[in-house]
């Protein structure tokens, strides 16, 4: 489950949001939340899904921050 949301959240950076050149903080985080995604992959089973959901939640609020 959790390379399919790397696998989107990389094809959202690359195809809309790197384009746009917002800065260096707010592009990095893509890349960072994607590489934290992976390596939820090797949790154990009950702890891999909190753990994508708390990076793509990171993502979001730090997305919402470096936009204001």
């Amino acid at each position: 489950m959790t390379v399919p949301v790397a696998v989107y959240l990389l094809s959202v950076w690359l195809l809309h949001v790197r384009p746009h050149r917002r800065g260096a903080r707010y592009d990095a985080g893509f890349p960072v939340a994607v590489g934290v995604i992976l390596a939820a992959t090797t949790a154990p089973w009950p702890f891999a899904l909190p753990l994508t959901a708390a990076a793509t939640t990171a993502l979001v609020v730090a997305c919402y921050v470096f936009l204001r």
